[in-house]
């Protein structure tokens, strides 16, 4: 019932930014340049084509590459911060950790651990994908 720091969300917040000029200039430059887009192609691959979360989600690699950028670097550490409140704080987690799979918290592993960490949560470990988890398990 929520995809906060899903792939599609920062996807879909980049792309919302950059078209309602909420990020600096050239970012938005450069992935219109990077993914041959316009603003006219992305409305039209987000509103009519099947499948926009993972036409969204595609961005999330651009993201991880312009993390330095301080606008960038929000946009992730708040859909974090938002996922943190929504799904994780009503927990009592005195004695426990978190731990996350994927490659969206593994690109992304520096704004997780922040926020995280900003909200007192400790994540044990981020994994990329959950067969080297089953793998260390096993062994």
């Amino acid at each position: 019932m929520g995809d906060e720091g899903s792939g599609a969300v920062l996807g879909k917040q980049l792309l919302a930014d950059c078209i309602k000029k909420q990020l600096p200039e050239w970012i938005c430059e450069k992935l219109y340049d990077e993914f041959e887009l316009t603003q006219e192609q992305i409305m039209d691959k987000v509103y009519t084509h099947p499948f926009p979360s993972k036409f969204l989600a595609s961005f999330t690699g651009f993201i991880a590459e312009h993390i330095e950028e301080p606008a960038i670097f929000n946009l992730v550490y708040d859909s974090f911060d938002a996922f943190f409140i929504r799904n994780v704080m009503h927990y009592d987690l005195t004695d426990m950790q978190v731990g996350f799979v994927g490659s969206v918290a593994f690109m992304l592993k520096d704004p997780l651990e922040i926020a995280a960490s900003e909200r007192n949560i400790f994540i044990s470990q981020v994994l990329d994908n959950p067969v080297a988890g089953l793998i260390q398990f096993h062994n």
